[in-house]
């Protein structure tokens, strides 16, 4: 992630950005809204950041991997819902899909989808498991079990 006032490499921003030359590379950091002055030449170039107009659209193109046609308006959306209400990410894509598009713009399922992989790809969530965590409680007393029994009666 880029941060203000912090000075990069020459290789350090063509990894970032997948840019080899210099004028590609410069004109790639510009239109993703970030400002910078450049020390140096080639390889050796040192970029310091001064400005980065929108954090969120750079962390998503350099951390999550999307890329410069997304619509940032729409997973900024999507990703509030999704961290900030629990029901909504318990909800099946179809239902998180209607509940967008009655709020905000509408995101389609195949959408939200991508927008989960990206997240499951670095980590930051876990899709599809079965590996749960029970916790049970008696007389103040909590315990954690692996797997859910239930008691015959």
């Amino acid at each position: 992630m880029l941060e203000l006032m912090k000075s990069y490499t020459k290789p350090e921003m063509t990894a970032m950005f997948g840019t080899r030359d210099m004028q590609g590379l410069q004109r790639k950091i510009e239109r993703n809204g970030v400002s910078f002055d450049v020390v140096g030449r080639g390889e050796s170039a040192i970029f310091t950041i001064t400005n980065i107009e929108n954090p969120f659209k750079v962390y998503c193109l350099t951390e999550l991997g999307f890329d410069g046609h997304a619509d940032f308006y729409k997973i900024r959306n999507y990703y509030y819902y999704y961290f900030n209400d629990i029901e909504f990410r318990a909800m099946p894509n179809e239902v998180q899909e209607n509940r967008m598009r009655l709020v905000h713009k509408g995101v389609s399922r195949q959408t939200i989808a991508g927008y989960l992989q990206k997240l499951y790809l670095k980590n930051f969530i876990e899709l599809n498991t079965n590996n749960f965590v029970y916790y049970t409680r008696l007389n103040n007393l909590v315990s954690c079990i692996m797997q859910m029994t239930r008691k015959r009666q």
